[in-house]
């Protein structure tokens, strides 16, 4: 572009020169978020070690699995592998932890053949949620992941939630080599994936632009704010999809519980560290707490909505602390023992109307 001035160092140009020097204003931002690149699931009946995905490479993934009971109960670990045309590049590099046991330290190998996103299930009856986000470049040799998995070994809130989280590397042969393949697998062949098992993979460019006429992956679903005049605020009765994702901005949320479906049953179970403390579990409670103390808090969660199953919840707060410099952090791993289907969620406190600060949106997909 021929840059021109005007009295005063103002620009001359035309109409469409103008425009592209225009900074995209809220409202026309290119829906370039998470885009689905694979899903493969476990049909019913069907004995099952591995589910694999394939894709073209992006420069950021998003790994969700779902996994009911495996068969038999009280076996196989599931394990993640990446690959670009072939797994034979075999070198991660993975830090994990299970509700802090390692006493603060955390269990890691410097080099082995795969990653390992959940232990094996002890029960008959329970399931697990792993959620992971990974750097796909062709350029930096090294893909780096950050992963959280909740599990349940059995139903009902007597069974608590184990706490998992795992930090891992893959070290392809060749620095270039980009993921554009992802399985998971049971630890041996007698072990099989419970009916509806499910992976999938998303995928987003720094540079994408529009789909194209692909979808993105996370839909808003609802957006909720407080009014000045309730201790509560809820989607209403609505339709939920399987994976949801969820953000809360709250100002005035003193002991907030989120529950389902207007429940106040003790169907809650959490297992949670706050600051790095020691695990705390908790069961049987008529809400589920994310707040650390009493200040503004910004909260994160991802929630697995299946029916027939328990909900699975995986979170993370960030909280100001109005009485010190510092913040607050939670972290926690939960479930909701109600297997019927999510169709409302709310947030309700004891006292004190909730304000048009605070706010909650819900994205989703089936």
């Amino acid at each position: 572009m021929a840059v021109k001035y005007l009295a005063g160092e103002r620009i001359q140009g035309t109409a469409a020169e103008r425009a592209a020097l225009e900074t995209t204003q809220e409202g026309s931002v290119p829906q370039t978020t998470w885009k689905e690149l694979g899903t493969r699931a476990v049909a019913s009946g069907g004995d099952t070690t591995e589910l694999e995905v394939t894709f073209t490479a992006k420069d950021y993934l998003m790994i969700l699995v779902h996994n009911t009971q495996s068969t038999p109960a009280g076996s196989g670990d599931i394990y993640a592998l990446l690959g670009g045309s072939d797994y034979t590049s075999t070198d991660y590099r993975v830090r994990r932890v299970k509700n802090g046991e390692y006493g603060g330290n955390t269990d890691s190998d410097s080099s082995t053949t795969n990653i390992r996103i959940a232990d094996g299930l002890s029960g008959t009856t329970g399931s697990n949620y792993f959620v992971s986000q990974f750097w796909n470049d062709d350029n930096s040799g090294a893909k780096l992941g950050i992963g959280h998995t909740v599990i349940t070994n059995n139903t009902g809130t007597g069974n608590q939630c184990i706490a998992y989280e795992v930090v891992a590397s893959w070290q392809p042969d060749t620095a270039s080599t980009r993921i554009t393949r992802v399985k998971i697998k049971t630890d041996d062949a007698s072990h099989y994936f419970g009916d509806g098992t499910e992976l999938v993979v998303l995928g987003m460019d720094v540079d994408e632009g529009d789909g194209g006429g692909t979808t993105n992956f996370w839909q808003e679903i609802a957006s909720v704010k407080g009014d000045g005049t309730s201790t509560t605020m809820t989607t209403g009765t609505i339709t939920l999809p399987k994976y949801l994702m969820m953000e809360i901005y709250g100002e005035s949320m003193v002991s907030c519980k989120m529950r389902f479906n207007g429940e106040t049953s003790s169907d809650f179970q959490r297992t949670y560290t706050a600051n790095g403390a020691n695990f705390t579990q908790n069961s049987g409670a008529d809400g589920l707490e994310f707040l650390y103390d009493l200040a503004p808090a910004s909260i994160h969660l991802d929630i697995v909505n299946v029916a027939g199953e328990e909900k699975l919840i995986i979170g993370h707060t960030v909280e100001a602390n109005n009485s010190s410099s510092t913040v607050n952090r939670m972290e926690l791993w939960a479930k909701n023992v109600d297997t019927a289907i999510i169709t409302e969620i709310s947030l309700s406190k004891p006292s004190g109307n909730f304000t048009a600060n605070d706010n909650f949106r819900i994205w989703g997909h089936n």
